[in-house]
């Protein structure tokens, strides 16, 4: 869910051939930098490639496909790949021993392997524009998107959090029956589905986005006027985690080292994330929980997936 940051395209093309011989890393898109990647290599004395994915869909339609020693990836997903991280020997014990002590009470409950971590945490929200939206924090959802009607909005491309948006979903009713009730709140608005919305907020016409905390605060310091609201009822924390799947000893110094608590806290605050270090407990974020979004079994994900696809598909049409 890491914020986009252009020059990472000069990094891709480091990573044109498939796989090389080194550390190979799949992340999410604007997460790792060339001068932080540098530090690393020098520290373990090894070659760093890696390659970016936008949204969770792509990280599983890419993460089988060549040989990668580290993956960063959403907690959405973790049922895909835990036949992936599991029986790994590489421990992530040090890192995991510190993080904020609420949020490490909520981790162990998830009982991962002793390969997996936390990368970095984020809240889901509205970000709106103050002199052409009027957002109470009264406001039902529902609400918030009919006082869009007739204006610009954008919306994550991630169908378990989009979804969340319905607050009486039931993924056992008809598959139609949900399509109709998630277009319903789009009507009447010029939407778009995307994890990026840097052009979106631009439009003399926009009313708010969807998003991750992260795109949101990096658009409130680059422009003026937006706020950042997180409503009660999406009150829970999106957590992206990490795992060595090589048991090597340069994995290991390079997930050690990208998860120095200091390394870390310098990623995640140039990307307006937060540090499974952090005290959450002092961010100034109004309505904050601890709890974290559901992970889903492969079912779920699924049939939820097909949901987001059909109501994509109506946008169209």
């Amino acid at each position: 869910m890491a914020r986009l940051h252009h020059w990472s395209l000069i990094l891709i093309l480091l990573h044109t051939s498939g796989i090389c011989y080194g550390i190979n890393i799949l992340s999410w898109w604007g997460y790792l930098t060339e001068n932080e990647l540098k530090v690393i290599e020098a520290k373990c004395s090894t070659k760093i490639y890696f390659d970016e994915y936008y949204s969770n869909d792509e990280f599983l339609r890419r993460v089988r496909k060549d040989d990668y020693s580290i993956i960063i990836f959403s907690s959405v997903v973790y049922n895909f790949v835990s036949d992936l991280v599991k029986n790994q020997s590489v421990s992530l014990s040090k890192s995991r021993s510190e993080y904020n002590y609420y949020l490490l009470k909520e981790f162990k409950k998830k009982n991962f392997p002793q390969n997996i971590g936390i990368f970095s945490v984020s809240y889901t929200g509205f970000l709106y524009d103050q002199n052409n939206f009027n957002l109470d924090t009264n406001d039902e959802i529902e609400d918030i998107f009919r006082k869009a009607e007739g204006k610009v909005i954008s919306i994550l491309d991630d169908h378990i959090e989009s979804l969340n948006l319905l607050q009486n979903l039931n993924t056992k009713k008809e598959i139609n029956s949900v399509v109709n009730s998630f277009s319903n709140l789009l009507n009447n608005k010029t939407v778009f589905i995307t994890n990026y919305n840097d052009k979106i907020v631009k439009n003399k016409n926009f009313a708010f986005s969807f998003t991750w905390m992260g795109e949101a605060l990096y658009r409130i310091k680059k422009y003026n006027d937006y706020k950042f609201y997180i409503h009660p009822k999406m009150n829970y924390l999106s957590v992206d985690l990490i795992s060595a799947i090589k048991n090597d000893n340069k994995t290991k110094c390079v997930i050690d080292t990208l998860l120095n608590k200091d390394f870390l806290n310098n990623i995640l605050a140039s990307n307006f994330y937060i540090s499974p270090y952090s005290d959450l407990l002092k961010l100034n974020i109004k309505n904050s929980g601890l709890d974290w979004i559901k992970i889903p079994d492969k079912n779920e994900y699924n049939l939820k997936s097909n949901i987001w696809q059909r109501i994509k598909i109506n946008l169209k049409n």
